[in-house]
């Protein structure tokens, strides 16, 4: 059931991939919109740096920070003139800023990146600038526009016509339960040697990570997404709560199992992740998609 599952959400993201870039391509090659390759640019940055279900915040960050690097290019790119010798300085500030802002970095990121884009196009001596500062501006506005459009559509129609989200967070919060019971179930019923007990801890690190940062990004796009009743947003937080528990609890009956040596403690520690696993369990959401 999951496999098949996991197959439609894995043709789903190809085609969703191949629309965006195609679409992005054909702009930037065969019309004759002004500065079409930073249409193209756009929808590839936006697709690379977000998950499906996020395209929404994704684009919402890439143009808030072109209209924040468009309205302060304009008066800055003639103060500069003044003096050449401004300008690394101007760029060392930029990422100075973008790397020490604690909330909005992916924003900052864009708006420095347009900036030293901004720049290096109009002061570049082997080109003829034919463009003023504000007309480069409006024009990378205007493209940044249609390539944000073009992402919401195709999220709208690829996305949450078909809940996506809703169908990756599942799939994910049953990836998650399966491998903490397996985990469990590793644990307390093996007699491992010391060399083992290495091997078996760096296994379920690793294997926590990697499928914890997975329910973490779909949860969050199913969260922020526009549609998402009240009550599966609840189930989502509890969810995630309760999944963090859980792996504390593995890693604390590991530990009183085989590096304190007493089965007593790692079996109450057992007995807290088997009722905390009914828990996670009435969190899935199947009923409400």
């Amino acid at each position: 059931m999951f496999n098949q599952i996991r197959e439609k959400l894995l043709f789903a993201r190809f085609l969703h991939l191949a629309v965006m870039f195609m679409t992005g391509l054909i702009l930037y090659r065969f019309t004759t919109i002004s500065h079409g390759w930073w249409i193209y640019s756009t929808v590839v940055l936006i697709l690379a740096s977000s998950s499906p279900g996020l395209m929404a915040q994704a684009s919402l960050n890439r143009g808030i920070g072109n209209i924040w690097a468009a309205i302060l290019f304009i008066p800055f790119i003639y103060i500069l003139q003044m003096n050449y010798r401004l300008i690394p300085l101007f760029l060392v500030l930029c990422g100075v800023l973008c790397n020490v802002m604690p909330h909005n970095k992916a924003r900052f990121s864009v708006f420095y990146i347009t900036v030293v884009l901004f720049i290096t196009n109009s002061f570049n001596i082997n080109t003829v600038i034919i463009e003023s500062p504000i007309e480069l501006s409006i024009k990378r506005f205007i493209c940044t526009m249609i390539a944000i459009s073009i992402c919401m559509a195709s999220d709208y129609v690829f996305f949450r016509r078909y809940k996506y989200a809703s169908k990756v967070y599942i799939l994910y919060q049953r990836v998650i339960y399966a491998a903490l019971k397996r985990q469990m179930q590793t644990i307390i019923r093996h007699k491992l040697d010391a060399h083992n007990k290495v091997i078996l801890v760096s296994k379920l690190r690793v294997d926590m990570n990697q499928n914890f940062l997975n329910l973490s990004t779909s949860g969050d796009a199913l969260y922020l997404d526009y549609d998402t009743k009240e009550d599966t947003k609840v189930k989502i937080k509890s969810f995630d709560a309760i999944a963090w528990k859980l792996r504390k609890l593995i890693f604390a009956t590991y530990h009183a199992k085989f590096v304190l040596n007493d089965g007593y403690i790692a079996m109450d520690y057992k007995a807290k992740f088997d009722a905390l696993m009914e828990q996670a369990k009435f969190n899935f959401i199947d009923q409400n998609i």
